[in-house]
């Protein structure tokens, strides 16, 4: 499939505006005592998750690609963060915190995929099936 330049600066639009709202949510979870650090990562990654699969759900025609582009690829790939969740699984284990790590990890793992697989399911049954 050739991308034209059309789709590449939707996945750059998308991306910037899933990387403020990460930006944004996160101070505003730490600044409202909600969560510290890490955990506000987690969360924020759990909410993208189920957020992608709704927009893959809502756009699966393959001729809404432009939008899974912009809300998908770059939206949600801009708001949840891999790269963060790796440096603070790191962070963890290099001060000493090694169970907190692997709990961290653990929870990533089980609630990403788990919120993912459940929206999954929620979207089949509204759809009657």
């Amino acid at each position: 499939m050739e991308l034209n330049m059309m789709a590449y600066l939707a996945v750059f639009i998308g991306g910037g505006c899933g990387s403020l709202l990460r930006f944004a949510m996160s101070k505003a979870i730490v600044a409202n005592g909600w969560l510290q650090g890490h955990w506000t990562t987690l969360l924020i990654n759990v909410l993208a998750s189920v957020v992608l699969v709704v927009i893959m759900d809502a756009y699966d025609d393959k001729s809404k690609l432009m939008h899974l582009l912009l809300l998908g690829t770059g939206f949600c790939g801009g708001w949840s963060t891999f790269s963060t969740f790796s440096i603070e699984t790191v962070n963890l284990i290099t001060t000493g915190r090694t169970a907190e790590a692997i709990l961290y990890v653990s929870l990533s793992i089980v609630l990403g995929v788990g919120a993912a697989l459940a929206t999954v399911f929620w979207t089949i049954r509204g759809e009657g099936v």
